[in-house]
């Protein structure tokens, strides 16, 4: 009796512990919405439930692409620490079944980024030597870790005591991400800048490096990242647009300019003429129109598309939440053609054969 009293009282206790969780909330989901989300994983019981979803509970989160020649970025040991956090240990700790162990991780990880972080991770994405498009896709990799990590981190570590060591971790974080933004918006700077000043920059021809930025040649890499107008900057507008939706709803002294940021990444989106090196007749409107074919399809590949969308559903995802779904990019039409032009092509009925 006393054997079956103990087990009842340590599986009570176990239950208990289990239940506990460091992260109840984030900045764009809160505490019922993400007790939902973990039901629909943990809890066979739950309405929410679904076992397709379960293997892929402790599965990575952004992907990063092979790389190129010339020699393209180095991931240096803070980069690192950020990727590692995200991809390995951020999911475990809002869903796995040891959450204080991959937390534990986390808080590891970025406590032991170098005091001069800021300085490390800026200068490896103005290295001339480096292709420039291979740094344009880490700094946004970079961007979207980052905010990953601090809407699933924020409220933990802001309600942290100040003599906790973890309590700069959220320091980090932030200031992270307002490097990354600074850099986005220099780059995009300095290319308009060779655009409106060719005589400026002799070594670079006029449309091909300035407005479009691709297609340096591998002895004379640009001075910022090579955010292509095609595709990369696309990209690059949901990392920067996640980064500066979090801020903007965190920060009060950092409200009004956040929200600046978001509006620009939203007119560059679906409003702006571009290209303008383009006859008016021929521009499209927003850079979703742009990347958008005739038929209605994604204007490269299924395999662009799939990385491209990667990059802008965290964006997408975070701007229909802390809207309260006045804004939802997944139904804007351009991207219900691309989902749709997918679909068709990787799981085709009988009429599609026809």
């Amino acid at each position: 009796m006393k054997r079956h009293i103990l087990f009842a009282l340590s599986f009570a206790l176990c239950s208990f512990m289990y239940a506990q969780t460091l992260i109840d909330r984030t900045i764009t989901v809160n505490a019922q919405t993400l007790d939902d989300m973990r039901n629909s994983i943990t809890n066979p019981s739950s309405e929410y439930y679904d076992q397709f979803l379960v293997p892929y509970r402790s599965s990575g989160s952004q992907q990063e692409v092979e790389e190129m020649n010339p020699p393209s970025y180095v991931i240096g040991t803070d980069y690192r620490r950020i990727l590692d956090a995200t991809r390995i240990d951020l999911k475990n700790a809002m869903f796995g079944t040891n959450q204080l162990s991959a937390i534990s991780d986390i808080n590891n990880r970025l406590y032991s980024i170098s005091n001069d972080y800021l300085t490390i991770l800026e200068d490896s994405f103005t290295d001339e030597p480096v292709e420039g498009t291979s740094r344009a896709l880490h700094l946004s990799y970079l961007a979207i870790s980052t905010s990953m990590l601090y809407d699933c981190l924020y409220y933990y570590y802001s309600e942290m005591d100040t003599s906790n060591m973890y309590h700069s971790n959220l320091s980090k974080l932030k200031n992270i991400l307002l490097m990354c933004k600074d850099l986005m918006l220099e780059t995009e700077a300095y290319y308009d800048s060779i655009f409106n000043n060719p005589g400026s920059y002799p070594n670079y021809n006029q449309y091909k490096h300035g407005y479009w930025s691709q297609d340096f040649p591998s002895y004379d890499q640009p001075e910022y990242p090579g955010f292509s107008l095609i595709q990369y900057r696309l990209g690059m507008y949901g990392a920067l647009g996640l980064t500066a939706l979090l801020l903007s709803v965190t920060d009060p002294s950092l409200h009004d300019e956040m929200s600046s940021i978001v509006s620009y990444v939203d007119n560059r989106l679906v409003s702006a003429n571009v290209p303008i090196t383009f006859l008016p007749g021929y521009q499209k409107t927003g850079m979703l129109d742009f990347h958008t074919s005739r038929s209605g399809a994604y204007f490269e590949s299924m395999g662009y598309m799939g990385f491209l969308m990667q990059q802008l559903a965290p964006y997408f995802v975070a701007k229909t939440r802390l809207s309260n779904g006045s804004v939802n990019y997944f139904n804007n039409p351009k991207i219900v053609s691309w989902t749709c032009d997918m679909t068709q092509k990787m799981s085709p009925t009988g009429e599609d054969w026809a």
